[in-house]
């Protein structure tokens, strides 16, 4: 069976407090075990989760929350976002001398995130949001 705490912490923390309820939340937290593939506990995880929906639906400036056809992209802008905008990207574009990089940047090199040319790594087309007269 999976145990969030593991049984040493239960006991510190029993010698501590004098009920669980006493317990702060950033103490229980950090002591609980990582979910499988993720680098947090269930609570922080549940915590982070909520808060990243909340910051994304509710920043009125977020690419993808545009209601005003004068202010939202494209349909073909928004496309080529979502396909050629990447924490890798943006640091093959923007270091220094970056030559390589994993595909998933926020991500370890790994078996299924090699290194690859940063040539070979998808972009965004900024002719979308040329004028008619070819502007920006």
């Amino acid at each position: 069976p999976y145990f969030i705490f593991l049984q040493q912490n239960v006991a510190i923390l029993q010698n501590l407090y004098e009920s669980p309820q006493d317990v702060e939340l950033v103490v229980a937290g950090s002591l609980e075990r990582n979910v499988p593939g993720a680098q947090a506990g269930p609570t922080y995880l549940c915590i982070l989760t909520e808060q990243f929906y909340r910051t994304r639906v509710g920043d009125r400036y977020f690419y993808e929350n545009g209601a005003d056809p004068d202010t939202a992209f494209t349909p073909s802008q928004l496309e080529t976002i979502r396909k050629g905008a990447s924490m890798s990207r943006l640091l093959c574009d923007n270091g220094d001398g970056i030559r390589v990089m994993q595909p998933r940047g926020f991500q370890q090199i790994s078996h299924g995130n090699k290194v690859v040319p940063c040539d070979q790594l998808p972009f965004v087309d900024l002719t979308l949001w040329q004028d008619a007269r070819g502007h920006f």
